[in-house]
């Protein structure tokens, strides 16, 4: 006789005990098991791991001997122990709604919180008054405490409010879509007229006889901004602002240069122009694929990290892809701000907007605290844009912008600074394609030394140290080890202390080393002998790169004033008294290994560094 439904092993850490017991107890009753055989199938579905655990709690009574309801008050007991009233409730009346959270999720963690509160008969005021204060939305807390409501009547309203939202944004992005399209027609039918006097000339010249791309004078530089791409004549320097002004007026379309405001639906436009004699000026359809192909670049330093942005002057605002604010950490932790800017695409595409942050900007000597607008973009290649609401403050330097790079090595330089970001980013980077194994002697005994007293004149640079070792993920701390080596403490010529441990009074002399010739200065300068182009690697802490297998990271604990720390990775000091021989002939193997030649297997090598 099959029975009705199925019970699994209970998983203590991702199992809750008491809705297991409550799910036991429906199964029984759904098929009918008598008091007698409760016990039986107790034993049967918790699984082993929970059994060997009761019975080592009874020990030395046998399991059998207990009744079903003991064994469960001592299964509740042991995974469902009783929670301290005052945290728990610390943490439901600082539980706030989270960013991109529904006000559905919200009430359902509320409740899940309050299940282990004991707030008896206030159960309902506090759960409202939780759900009041801790909604982001400003206009829906007015609207909650306008009157005396209970908790079911709030969740009610929050609810509907939510979806009210939801279908008035789509509402007007319908609309505005359809304003859009009329005025769309209504420019085309009045095409722009461009001044008679007004003629479009060469920029690396100023001739109007050719275009700029077949200029024979692309490859001249400049005598006034010393800028390679045209004549001195044609200099944007010589330019008066005005005139820019002028030119400029005509490169985008009208309808692209009204002011953002926050209410109000907006549309962005990536706008590329067709200057070819006889041909009207006309601005061209661009999807959100092509984003990331388009325009000039220049790079700002936001939130004191470098990076590039795409300039659109037809983008009413700046723009950040939510997967860029994901992945930076510098602005993960700025929290994002609902707003009601709904944007789109020039193809009226409308673009998922999350909020707003500010951010700090420094471009040149110019710094700056501006709005950017998180957006959800399906193009995975999507930049960051700059628009007109951050050119209206930030003056750019349109001469470096505007220059032509023929430099194919600055080229190749920069797309692979942009293609392998994570190789080039700040701190200790880690070598994914290789772990090292440290292999001690057979007849090798644990060695556990004490740490060393460190002088309290240096103790807050050795704890700063330390954190950043922690915060780089280059160490971590360990309850126990067998092996445990003192640390040494040497000064920085800069006042700042480099950590050191003392390996060879623990491990060194037991440690066994797999010998690979290391080259001779000769042997090393032989291969380079018909060589025209050189690249240079510098690998910060290049040994600390190469991560250590966990097996072996026991071995490398350290002790210092603050407990025991494990190393990720291979330790500069892991040597002999006579140099580098250990660390010098893992790390030489490893590049002898991954040896590249200039612009065909740098990529190749980045790619198996990050």
């Amino acid at each position: 006789m099959s029975s009705t439904g199925k019970i699994s092993e209970f998983h203590p850490e991702s199992d809750d005990a008491a809705t297991y017991v409550m799910r036991l107890k429906h199964f029984m009753v759904a098929n009918k098991i008598e008091d007698n055989n409760k016990l039986s199938v107790l034993i049967t579905v918790l699984g082993s791991k929970v059994i060997n655990t009761l019975v080592d709690l009874v020990t030395p009574d046998e399991l059998d001997s207990k009744t079903y309801d003991q064994i469960i008050e001592l299964f509740l007991n042991q995974y469902k122990p009783e929670k301290l009233t005052v945290v728990e409730r610390n943490i439901f009346n600082t539980r706030r709604q989270k960013q991109f959270e529904s006000v559905q999720e919200y009430i359902i963690e509320l409740k899940h919180l309050a299940s282990t509160c004991k707030f008896g008969t206030f159960l309902n005021e506090a759960l409202r008054d939780r759900l009041v204060s801790g909604v982001l939305d400003e206009e829906l807390r007015q609207k909650l405490i306008i009157e005396d409501i209970t908790f079911t009547k709030a969740c009610e309203i929050a609810v509907k409010y939510e979806q009210a939202q939801k279908q008035s944004n789509m509402f007007q992005k319908q609309a505005a879509f359809s304003n859009d399209i009329n005025s769309l027609k209504k420019f085309k039918s009045k095409p722009t007229k461009f001044p008679t006097k007004l003629k479009f000339k060469c920029t690396r010249c100023n001739s109007n006889s050719h275009f700029p791309n077949t200029c024979r004078y692309k490859t001249f530089k400049c005598e006034r901004c010393q800028k390679i791409g045209h004549l001195k004549r044609a200099c944007w320097s010589n330019l008066k602002i005005n005139q820019v002004e002028r030119e400029d007026k005509y490169l985008v379309p009208r309808y692209a240069r009204d002011q953002p405001t926050d209410d109000l639906d907006n549309h962005m436009y990536a706008v590329k122009s067709n200057r070819k004699k006889g041909v009207k000026q006309k601005s061209n359809k661009v999807t959100e694929d092509e984003l990331s192909t388009l325009g000039f670049v220049c790079e700002m330093e936001i939130e004191g990290r470098k990076m590039s942005l795409q300039i659109d002057t037809g983008a009413c605002t700046s723009t950040l892809p939510e997967r860029i604010y994901r992945k930076v950490p510098q602005l993960k932790r700025i929290p994002v701000i609902p707003t009601k800017l709904s944007l789109s695409t020039y193809l009226g595409e409308t673009l998922e907007v999350k909020g707003k942050i500010y951010v700090k900007v420094k471009y040149k000597n110019g710094e700056y605290v501006l709005p950017l607008i998180v957006v959800n973009t399906a193009n995975e290649k999507a930049p960051i844009l700059l628009g007109r609401n951050w050119l209206e403050h930030i003056k750019l330097d349109w001469q470096s912008i505007f220059a032509v790079e023929n430099n194919s090595t600055e080229i190749l330089l920069k797309d692979l600074k942009s293609k392998y970001q994570d190789v080039f980013e700040p701190g200790t980077g880690i070598i994914k394609s290789k772990q090292i194994a440290l292999h001690v002697k057979e007849d090798a005994v644990p060695k556990f030394c004490k740490h060393r007293p460190v002088p309290f004149a240096i103790k807050p640079l050795v704890d700063k140290e330390i954190d950043r070792l922690l915060e780089d993920k280059i160490i971590k701390r360990v309850k126990t080890s067998e092996w445990a080596t003192p640390l040494v403490v040497v000064r920085k010529p800069n006042k700042n202390v480099r950590l050191c441990a003392d390996y060879k009074i623990t491990l060194n002399p037991v440690l066994e080393v797999e010998h690979y010739p290391l080259p001779t200065t000769e042997e090393l300068f032989s291969e380079l002998a018909e060589a025209k182009v050189f690249t240079v690697l510098d690998l910060s802490h290049a040994y600390l790169q190469l991560p250590i297998k966990e097996e072996s990271q026991k071995l490398l604990t350290i002790n210092t004033h603050r407990g025991l720390f494990s190393s990720y990775g291979l330790p500069e000091v892991l040597v002999s008294d006579n140099g580098g021989t250990f660390v010098a002939e893992e790390f030489q193997d490893f590049l002898k290994k991954n040896k590249s030649q200039t612009d065909t297997s740098l990529p190749c090598l980045f790619k198996r560094s990050s």
